[in-house]
């Protein structure tokens, strides 16, 4: 049973990242059960010990204990870690404070981070379905389609109708001859590393103008949508440099009358109807004809198209910048921790 100021710390676990993770029970979690695969550290130094556990000082540690295969340590593990402690109280409490006041900015930089998703994803499913309609272009009239209920100036169309639709190709790896060339070829794990964000200007591998020709990869223009269609379903990207994709995309290239930047956002919103179009399959997979005929609804006016999307991408200029803002005060954590934990730089009072 847990008391207040106990370190909770994961030793056990399939992931090696997560051995050594930690948290400091409050009042809150104080009397609370916890599982084998956790232990209880428990201190009169716990706020400066905690720290020292999310830090390299232990965590480089925890890694020599485990050595090459084993993902575990043990309470005999535990007690054999040195840690550099200052003799006098009041110095432990004030690094503990400055460490601590860092810790919620970061909790306060993630929460606003998630408020703005929670508004950027409620903005995308009343301004991409027509339920809101921006003044300057709602006409007060709706009619029914197949999709529901739509704004009388805005469409259902196929895909194939407002985009040519390609896919990809991979060259034969037995050739060398046709890979490490000057084209980038876009596999789904190029996606999954932008982590959310929307554009996709290089990639891991790249193919030659040779790979190109013996396979049935297309180079895409600039502005193109690439998808992913195999395993991973619907997520999406915007290409900023000329491009190639494996046979795990399906690809968009918008006609004069659609906005890239608005099909990927409103692409973003349909993951669910794509994923269900693979139901009853073992792997998840869409082919060309079924994202062909896939319907969607679009404004006729390529204006409110690029309205519409304006204001998506202002949210999503301030979600980049509260994500640098992130990524910097976790940076300065790290060195803090690298600082103060160690005594290379001392504080006073």
């Amino acid at each position: 049973i847990t008391k207040k100021n106990d370190i909770l710390i994961c030793v056990r676990n399939g992931s090696r990242q997560l051995i050594g993770k930690c948290a400091l029970i409050n009042e809150k979690a104080e009397g609370s059960a916890f599982g084998a695969f956790m232990t209880v550290y428990r201190t009169d130094y716990f706020n400066f010990i905690f720290h020292q556990f999310n830090s390299e000082i232990i965590q480089k540690q925890i890694r020599v204990m485990m050595g090459a295969t084993i993902n575990q340590i043990t309470n005999k593990d535990l007690k054999s870690f040195i840690v550099p402690l200052p003799r006098e109280r009041k110095e432990q409490d004030i690094i503990s404070t400055v460490l601590a006041d860092m810790d919620n900015l970061i909790q306060a930089t993630e929460q606003l981070i998630h408020k703005k998703q929670l508004i950027k994803t409620a903005t995308m499913q009343n301004l991409l379905t027509g339920k809101i309609r921006l003044a300057e272009f709602d006409t007060k009239q709706t009619k029914p389609s197949e999709l529901g209920e739509i704004p009388s100036d805005w469409d259902v169309v196929k895909l194939k109708e407002i985009t040519q639709v390609k896919s990809g190709g991979t060259p034969s790896t037995n050739s060398s001859d046709f890979w490490n060339g000057n084209i980038n070829w876009c596999t789904p794990t190029d996606i999954t590393k932008l982590q959310g964000r929307k554009y996709l200007e290089k990639t891991q591998r790249t193919i030659s103008q040779l790979g190109l020709q013996f396979s049935s990869a297309e180079v895409l223009p600039i502005g193109s949508i690439v998808m992913t269609s195999r395993a991973t379903i619907g997520e999406c990207a915007i290409t900023t440099t000329l491009m190639t994709t494996n046979q795990g995309f399906k690809n968009f290239i918008c006609h004069d009358e659609v906005y890239n930047e608005f099909l990927y956002y409103l692409l973003g919103t349909q993951k669910q109807r794509f994923i269900n179009l693979c139901s009853g399959s073992t792997f998840l997979e869409i082919s060309t004809t079924q994202v062909q005929n896939f319907s969607i609804v679009i404004p006729k006016s390529k204006k409110e198209q690029i309205a519409i999307a304006n204001i998506l991408m202002d949210i999503d200029k301030e979600l980049g910048i509260l994500n640098q803002r992130l990524t910097k005060l976790n940076d300065i954590k790290q060195g803090l921790m690298q600082d103060l934990l160690t005594g290379k730089i001392r504080l006073t009072e």
